[in-house]
């Protein structure tokens, strides 16, 4: 939210080199404070003494993970997700001022208020659904993203495709809000298949993941369609490119179905494992 506020501003006023200085500095100075003034708790709270003392390696968290097919579908699932989101995210001020002629300080507040408030929107409301119901029934964990995921896809083309650009803003912060679901809950299902112990680990190759195929191939796909529809349709390839790869994302409704269907047997797994586990400790 502050990024594309604050920095829309200053780029304006100052240039987009001076943007990049004022929106990334704030960042390395929370480090600095973060490091210096936050302690990491003891372990042991969830966990025997013996099983907090023990930290898996990284090719033993892979071993577990390799039998549960949930967590891959799951992870190809963030993935696609996240392609479309940084695909679409990262060229949305351009669309904002190339189709509809906004100025870059109209589509930062645009970005800021409604891309912004929406991510905001979707993160909370996917967690608060799979609060609500994933003790009813597991699959919800999936369902939710999945169905969020779904949804995302008729909505994204009156937002690409209207030539008024307030329909376009509507539609944009119902986009942006389906696709920010998916977080909460396919975290919390991750953490549910493994020990205490590699939930930080198996987040961290769920982050892998997802910032290799959305950050790694979301923007580079969406500038190169952009660079190929440009030359076909002018200023308007780049709103064709946006859809193709909202479209390409849509993979990931399928990668949630499919977690879905192996869920249950994971999950039990997964108990077995941790049971197994606590035994031998």
């Amino acid at each position: 939210f502050l990024g594309f506020l604050l920095g829309a501003v200053i780029s304006e006023a100052l240039g987009w080199r001076a943007a990049f200085f004022a929106v990334g500095f704030p960042g390395v100075l929370f480090a600095i404070i973060f490091v210096l003034t936050v302690r990491e708790p003891e372990r042991g709270r969830w966990e025997s003494q013996e099983a907090a003392a023990y930290t898996p390696t990284l090719r033993e968290t892979l071993q577990l993970l390799t039998r549960f097919k949930t967590f891959w579908y799951i992870a190809l699932g963030c993935g696609l997700t996240a392609f479309a989101g940084y695909g679409g995210g990262n060229f949305a001020p351009s669309f904002l001022q190339r189709t509809h002629e906004l100025s870059l300080g109209d589509a930062g507040l645009v970005m800021a208020f409604v891309g912004g408030g929406s991510g905001l929107v979707g993160t909370l409301l996917g967690g608060k659904l799979g609060d609500v119901l994933g003790p009813r029934d597991s699959r919800w964990y999936v369902w939710i993203p999945m169905i969020f995921g779904f949804v995302a896809m008729p909505l994204s083309l009156p937002y690409l495709l209207s030539d008024d650009w307030r329909v376009a803003v509507v539609m944009l912060f119902f986009v942006s809000l389906s696709i920010n679901t998916y977080l909460g809950p396919c975290l919390t299902i991750c953490h549910g298949l493994v020990p205490p112990s590699m939930r930080a680990l198996t987040s961290a190759i769920l982050f892998f993941v997802l910032n290799l195929i959305g950050l790694g191939m979301g923007p580079l796909t969406a500038g190169i369609l952009s660079d190929h529809f440009t030359g076909i349709y002018g200023d308007d390839g780049l709103r064709y490119a946006i859809l193709v790869v909202g479209f390409i994302a849509g993979l990931g409704v399928l990668m949630f179905y499919m977690a879905s269907r192996s869920l249950k047997d994971d999950m039990a797994a997964g108990e077995a494992f941790l049971r197994e586990s606590a035994r031998r400790s």
